[in-house]
């Protein structure tokens, strides 16, 4: 393999080194470290790690190294071979070591681990500070080839031992430096590890390394020399668990739990640090002040899961406007939120932000105290008189001196949240928002036992069979379930904001940027539409898993995000395309409003040439576009006003200079069409606008007529009746039950705005799980489903043990000259690759199953089929695993809420 980046020749701006260390960073393989396999998510704590240009020790270890390389072709061209060597070896091994070597992307801990190696046998360099790094050293970057050669010749002979000491999200550095000695200075898995070779290298580096062991991990090393071919009953046993482990269900390495943690988030005692150096006095109002937020209770414990870190930096991600006192009691707002662990492994959550409790700005100004800030208080404090006027709508103030009004009240964030390994958004929402209504009128059990039974005692269904039937009160109870193996993944969240935000034109779009692998920022005033917006996407493009950084909810201090060299799906507020102009965005990002249906294409990575709309196969995506149009568009909303003035209807893109892509420029499955829009007076902002309020109009003033109780029974209550004292409390009730009650707080409509109320109307209830008349979701996820099946049906006549023949797979699609270009651009992606590896480790993992077998199901469709032919060679062929109905559901189960 060979890497036809432009490199940057010694006389061209260091500008030249960023790119090319961008475009390296872009390639799939580079996008996971070489070392530990973490996810590379952060720009900053990527580093690149290469061969020195000419270091090769005259020793007998270093002909013991030229051998093996010797054994891996470098599949470059030699560059200029060192005069004089000392002692004289073959030229040809030289060459192969010069120009072979090793040019590798890692992490940050697997960096520190490459730097101990010493400069003799690489050199380790950040890769966000471009400054660092000579032209020079990027083309021995470029010639190393990269993770994939890394992994292709360093570790062609990996013993199954060794392949269980490979350092993980948790090793300490001790076990990462054991690893990489072995892979990059010992050169010990290019060749197999027996013979003279290896163990005269083994012991050449335990000698010069004797005063650096530590402790026994050294001991590792010592055993390597002692490996032989063959294989202890011990060993083999090792080995056939560690297979059978990665042959089963991908779902089997998560925990066997629906929920992880319940948790409370509020405002620390502190400051932000960063504000303790600016002149505070000039802030114009409370809602400017940034306090640290912290976890303030949890159930369980922060530690209790010995298989889950808990997320420290979760008070950021459920406040993404940041930590802020209000002016005013806010309605209770939910969003849900994705947060992808060091090891790769996602967490998903449903976040209830409450802003009813009030505080005395003496509180506030203890604060500052407590922080450390000494210097002038602003005036609304009480050093001045003032008058607050405060825009409900674009969440800004400002102060008039024509009153003499202090603000004397503000109000905290407090958020509810619920974290978990399943994206079960509809029931962590439906939880949320009954707990909180427990909260306010009281109960027959303590608040907490109600947390305590949802946390600890509600059980993870398994994959069909049996559904979890569940619920706090006798009128809202739901179901909790997952799919058989042999459907769709779960989706448990509604799609209409998708379909109800973008036209089906535009939503085909946006699919079309991340099978590229592109850098997508999707855009909203309302958190809440992110998530749902972000899942439905990732889920629509099964059988493929999107394997670049994902955060449905970005907190708006980390917009620098936007910047990494990395594919993408984040999700931010809409403001951004007001504070930042379009010419000062980065480049090579796509920005989907989603409030006004806009896709702002921009420019490619080289910052000159107008991005275009990606080239999805046009048979197949007018095939779609028409399935979509009969069972997506009736969610769609119609924009509030005309974009631009020739515009007349959605699906609005614009490119480059910001220009709008006119129709006829567009891809035919890519152009506007008249779409059944959603049959309501009621404006866009209005309908949308409601996804920030986390219960209808009164909901919270109507009373609970009764509870279930652990036997079963309903117990009446009003809203007046006091908690039984009974079970254990983890303060829970006091953090989520607002002081003076709520009723004075929230009834109002904040926004001044008419309420409305559009009985069975698409977008009123865009959350809603169940789909509305006309819209269905099973038949979307479907035409997708086809969409993959039809383009990728032949897939595996070309995957053989030499990897998968790009080329002649896509021409035998007989597309279009930019249709082509489109699906090299595809197959190239880190997804693509897993995808391939998946199915050549785990043929049996139900998903591949399910795939494969759609696909037979669409070639036994096919009027070329026939009987006839079965039993010659021709004919259909059985889907056993798609029509087996043995892990349909079958039972119910209702988990019982003990008292104690």
């Amino acid at each position: 393999m060979s890497l036809s980046l432009g490199v940057a020749s010694p006389e061209q701006p260091v500008a030249s080194v960023t790119k090319t260390l961008a475009k390296l960073c872009s390639i799939a393989s580079n996008r996971s470290c070489a070392d530990c396999r973490v996810t590379l998510i952060d720009s900053s704590q990527v580093h690149a790690s290469f061969n020195p240009k000419i270091e090769l020790p005259s020793s007998q270890y270093n002909n013991f190294r030229l051998n093996h390389v010797n054994f891996a072709p470098p599949n470059y061209s030699p560059s200029k071979i060192p005069e004089t060597l000392d002692p004289p070896v073959d030229p040809s091994l030289v060459a192969a070591s010069y120009v072979g070597g090793h040019g590798v992307f890692v992490c940050a801990l697997c960096g520190a681990a490459h730097k101990l190696l010493g400069r003799s046998i690489t050199v380790v360099y950040a890769v966000q500070d471009s400054s660092t790094w000579s032209v020079e050293e990027v083309q021995l970057l470029v010639k190393g080839g990269g993770n994939n050669r890394a992994r292709s010749v360093l570790e062609a002979h990996i013993p199954h031992s060794w392949k269980q000491k490979r350092p993980n999200a948790d090793s300490t550095i001790a076990d990462r430096l054991t690893f990489v000695r072995a892979k990059y200075e010992a050169l010990a898995f290019v060749l197999p590890p027996s013979g003279p070779f290896a163990n005269r290298a083994w012991r050449a580096i335990l000698d010069r390394h004797q005063d650096e062991w530590e402790g026994n991990w050294g001991a590792d090393l010592h055993s390597f020399s002692e490996l032989q071919l063959g294989e202890s009953h011990s060993q083999r046993a090792s080995r056939n668990l560690m297979q059978s482990v990665e042959n089963g269900n991908r779902e089997s390495i998560l925990p066997n739990r629906l929920v992880d943690y319940f948790c409370v988030v509020t405002p620390s005692e502190f400051v932000i640090p960063d504000m303790l150096g600016l002149d505070l006095s000039e802030l114009s109002s409370p809602e400017d002040v940034l306090l640290v937020p912290e976890v303030t209770d949890c159930f369980p414990n922060q530690e209790a899961h010995a298989d889950t870190e808990f997320p420290k930096h979760i008070g950021s991600l459920v406040l993404p406007d940041g930590c802020r006192p209000s002016l005013t009691p806010r309605p209770p707002s939910f969003f849900s939120f994705v947060l992808t662990c060091g090891d790769g492994v996602r967490l998903y959550g449903g976040a209830l932000c409450l802003y009813d409790n009030d505080s005395d700005v003496e509180n506030l100004k203890e604060k500052f105290r407590i922080s450390g800030y000494e210097g002038q208080l602003p005036g609304w404090m009480g050093s001045e008189r003032s008058r607050l006027v405060h825009d409900q709508d674009t969440r800004s103030s400002s102060f008039q001196s024509e009153s003499d009004v202090y603000v004397d009240v503000v109000y905290f964030p407090k958020v509810l949240v619920v974290v978990s390994h399943y994206p079960f958004f509809d029931v962590w929402r439906k939880f949320l928002l009954q707990i909180y209504r427990i909260a306010l009128v009281g109960a027959p059990l303590p608040i907490e036992r109600f947390i305590a039974n949802f946390v600890g005692e509600v059980p993870l269904p398994p994959p069909g069979k049996i559904l979890v039937k569940f619920g706090l009160t006798v009128n809202d109870t739901w179901s909790i379930g997952r799919p058989p193996e042999n459907q769709l993944p779960l989706a448990d969240f509604s799609f209409q904001p998708l379909f109800a935000a973008l036209s089906v034109s535009n939503v085909m779009v946006v699919i079309g940027c991340l099978l590229e692998e592109g850098r997508v920022a999707l855009l909203s005033r309302h958190y809440a539409m992110l998530a749902p917006t972000a899942e439905a996407l990732v889920s629509l493009l099964f059988p493929f898993h999107w394997q670049g950084m994902y955060l449905p909810v970005l907190p708006y201090n980390m917009i620098d995000i936007l910047g990494a060299p990395v594919p993408f799906l984040v999700g931010l507020h809409s403001r951004y395309l007001v504070d930042v102009p379009a010419g000062s965005r980065p480049r090579g990002v796509v920005f989907v409003d989603l409030d006004r249906d806009v896709i702002h294409l921009g420019y490619e990575y080289d910052e000159v040439t107008p991005r275009s709309s990606p080239a999805l196969p046009e048979r197949q995506a007018l095939k779609l576009k028409s399935k979509l149009e009969t069972h997506a568009s009736v969610a769609y909303v119609e924009c509030d006003s005309v974009f631009s003035a020739a515009a007349t209807k959605a699906a609005t893109i614009l490119t480059g200079n910001e220009e709008e892509l006119h129709n006829s420029y567009r891809d035919p499955y890519a152009r506007a069409s008249k779409s059944e829009s959603c049959p309501t007076s009621v404006r866009r902002k209005d309908i949308f606008g409601r996804l920030d309020r986390a219960y209808a109009d009164n909901e919270l003033q109507v009373p609970i007529s009764g509870f279930l109780s652990e036997h079963g029974q309903f117990y009446e209550q009003d809203a007046s009746s006091t908690p039984d004292s009974k079970g254990q409390r983890f303060k829970f009730l006091r953090a989520v039950r607002p002081r003076g009650g709520l009723k004075s707080k929230i009834s109002a409509d904040s926004s001044g705005s008419e309420r409305f109320h559009v009985t069975g109307s698409p977008g009123t209830k865009l959350l809603d799980k169940d789909d509305p008349s006309g819209f269905d979701s099973s038949e979307i996820r479907n035409a997708f489903l086809r969409l993959f099946v039809s383009i990728f049906q032949s897939y595996r006549h070309y995957l053989d043990k030499n990897g998968f023949r790009s080329e002649a797979f896509i021409d035998s699609l007989n597309c279009s000259e930019r249709s082509s270009e489109f699906l090299h651009c595809v197959v190239k992606t880190q997804f693509f690759s897993r995808f391939l590896d998946e199915r050549i480790q785990n043929p049996s993992d139900p998903e591949i199953r399910f795939f494969d077998e759609s696909i037979i199901a669409k070639i036994n469709r096919s009027k070329k089929q026939t009987f006839s032919k079965i039993g010659r060679g021709g004919g259909k062929r059985e889907t056993s695993f798609l029509k087996d109905d043995s892990n349909m559901v079958c039972k119910e189960s209702i988990p019982i809420l003990s008292v104690y």
